[in-house]
């Protein structure tokens, strides 16, 4: 019989966004700004987002803060210019608002995932893993990709006595592709015993993003013109299918295949079809070669 109202806020304010005693609440939503706080949502060049786009959550500060804001970091003046300027102090948050002013929160700015020209909040998706009964725990980070700029990759842990198959990847993939959108799904799902935190119960994506920036030494194609009538071994289709799918059990392989065996493959794994030597088309040569890199 409880009611459970959403909100917003940060250890340098108070309350800032909220589902008040008496209103109306959307499930999922934050709530609407607190009178007196003058929030807003800005984009990259500081200008006020339409309804239905992302933006940062900004408090106006022009007239000074409001009653509940802090004015400065402890001693650390240039931390402090970071978030106060221009007229606003800047949370580091994003979110969107509804065309009933319900304010929807999307993750911390340096969390969100460009990929392919989209936006993606990692708390969207992550709140939709966490649907899932075999998930105990799930974070969401971006993952460097040549072509798309960043993929979304999901850092899992599974309860207790749950295995973590490649079957039950596919299952979360296609769960996250229906219940979302289908470029919001994670081509990567790595399985997990814990999650990186701080000493408060925070997820630390940063350390997960860091590690992966260290891990991933190359991820390309280079092809050369020579014909040579070289078959895919099953340790070599082994090797091939851990590379691509980023098995952090390859660390550094050499893979080769006939040109017409693995278009299909690469077109697949968005890998791309050039010669990054010759800059020649990847079908003017006869033979292939992956190489892909890991700590």
């Amino acid at each position: 019989g409880l009611r459970i109202a959403e909100g917003f806020g940060q250890t340098e304010m108070t309350l800032g966004i909220g589902n008040l005693f008496g209103t109306q609440l959307k499930p999922g939503a934050m709530g609407k700004p607190v009178p007196g706080y003058g929030i807003d949502l800005a984009d990259a060049d500081g200008n006020p987002v339409a309804a239905g786009e992302t933006g940062e959550i900004v408090v106006n500060v022009k007239n000074g803060a409001p009653c509940g804001l802090f004015t400065g970091y402890y001693r650390d003046e240039e931390k402090t210019a970071e978030v106060w300027h221009d007229g606003y102090y800047h949370t580091g948050d994003v979110a969107w608002c509804d065309e009933d002013g319900f304010y929807w929160y999307v993750g911390r700015a340096d969390d969100v995932i460009k990929s392919s020209g989209y936006r993606i909040g990692p708390f969207e998706i992550e709140s939709v893993i966490m649907e899932l009964p075999y998930v105990l725990e799930c974070a969401i980070t971006p993952v460097p990709d040549e072509v798309r700029g960043q993929i979304v990759k999901a850092s899992i842990v599974l309860t207790k006595g749950t295995v973590g198959t490649d079957e039950l990847k596919k299952e979360i993939q296609e769960y996250v592709k229906t219940h979302t959108a289908p470029y919001k799904y994670p081509r990567i799902v790595e399985f997990v015993d814990e999650l990186p935190k701080t000493i408060s119960g925070k997820v630390r994506r940063v350390e997960i993003r860091n590690k992966d920036k260290e891990k991933v030494k190359a991820r390309f194609a280079f092809c050369f013109p020579d014909t040579y009538e070289i078959g895919m071994s099953n340790l070599g289709m082994r090797l091939l299918y851990g590379a691509l799918n980023n098995d952090p059990d390859i660390w550094c392989e050499r893979v080769f295949a006939p040109w017409g065996d693995m278009e299909e493959a690469m077109r697949r794994h968005d890998l791309p079809l050039w010669a990054l030597e010759s800059q020649k088309p990847v079908k003017d040569f006869d033979m292939i070669a992956f190489t892909i890199g890991y700590e």
